[in-house]
């Protein structure tokens, strides 16, 4: 799956319907999350719209972004809510 901010709008969306909505999200900063100070980021209006906090991880943690990756794949292992 190609990491658009689509594909990550259609992602939270399939785990809203299956869990409920959360009270934070956690991303990189990726593109599909996170744009420049003059810029508009879809995936943020969208989540704070449904009022859900965001939050990036820190810069040059790999810590943090290792473990929701580790998430992402025990979550396709296991529940097969996210396509292969």
């Amino acid at each position: 799956m190609l990491a658009t901010t689509e594909s990550s709008l259609s992602l939270f969306e399939k785990a809203v319907k299956k869990w409920g909505l959360p009270r934070e999200t956690l991303s990189d900063r990726g593109a599909q999350y996170y744009s420049g100070p003059d810029e508009a980021c879809k995936f943020l209006e969208y989540v704070e719209s449904k009022g859900v906090k965001h939050i990036y991880a820190s810069v040059k943690k790999p810590t943090t972004c290792g473990k929701m990756g580790r998430l992402g794949g025990t979550l396709i292992q296991n529940d097969g809510i996210f396509p292969h």
